[in-house]
């Protein structure tokens, strides 16, 4: 079952578990990858940081917990917040104090992530 019981989870879909004791920002960046080499991308649309972060996650389901991952090895927790709905990208990271060259990088990984190009999300041989 998906969240609380009420929805049945996808085959697709990746849980990911609450950590019980606080991470180090190694410890997530594992995580993520684990969660981005689980995930399938689909249909490819590019984000810029004028995106609002709800639509982004609303707009590729298969890939939202790759997204959030994302989001959140950058210390963003942006898609479980209220402000998610009316909060861009940039502004979302902005108001956590990221840089623009930060939020740039944070950019390119999630267009990564959407275009299955992301490192952790490519298969091993």
């Amino acid at each position: 079952m998906g969240l609380f019981g009420l929805f049945k989870k996808r085959e697709s879909e990746t849980v990911v578990e609450t950590p019980k004791q606080d991470l180090t920002q190694e410890q997530v960046q594992e995580k993520v990858k684990g969660i981005l080499v689980a995930t399938k991308p689909r249909n490819v649309k590019y984000v810029t940081k004028n995106v609002v972060i709800s639509d982004m996650m609303n707009e590729n389901p298969g890939l939202y917990h790759a997204l959030a991952g994302v989001m959140m090895s950058y210390g963003l927790h942006c898609v479980g917040c209220s402000a998610s709905t009316t909060d861009t990208i940039e502004t979302g990271a902005k108001s956590h104090g990221m840089s623009d060259a930060e939020v740039d990088e944070l950019v390119k990984e999630v267009n990564q992530v959407l275009d299955g190009s992301h490192p952790a999300m490519q298969q091993k041989n």
